[in-house]
């Protein structure tokens, strides 16, 4: 399980303003955690639907969620050091909504135990 920091840490390392061992300082701390809290109220708002089972003031936030929420801060963050972003927005929010809410489709809808026949209607589909 990981906590906040570390997901700030993993955004600062990111740009690469930190070394792996180094602690932010703490108005970067500050500022990079107000900017997490915001994405992560964004990536619950309408326009991302996505729904979260800890908040960020958890010290058990799954592991899982560690490079998602760290790329889409590095890349809100990225101007307020002068670097380029490692990806564009919408890029990092996709990534993250892809872990949480992946997609599943139920291809077996004939009910045939054929992997032959599934692998024909997921090829079909995509």
């Amino acid at each position: 399980m990981a906590t906040k920091l570390d997901i700030v840490r993993g955004a600062l390392h990111r740009l690469q303003i930190l070394a792996i061992d180094e602690q932010p300082e703490a108005h970067d701390e500050a500022h990079a955690s107000q900017v997490l809290d915001s994405l992560f109220l964004e990536a619950m708002g309408p326009t991302w639907g996505m729904l979260f089972d800890f908040t960020l003031d958890d010290e058990d936030i799954p592991t899982e969620y560690v490079l998602p929420l760290s790329l889409a801060l590095a890349v809100e963050v990225a101007t307020d050091y002068g670097v380029p972003a490692p990806a564009t927005h919408k890029t990092a929010m996709i990534r993250l909504r892809a872990l949480n809410r992946p997609y599943v489709r139920d291809f077996d809808l004939d009910d045939v135990d054929d992997p032959d026949i599934e692998a024909h209607d997921r090829g079909a589909y995509f």
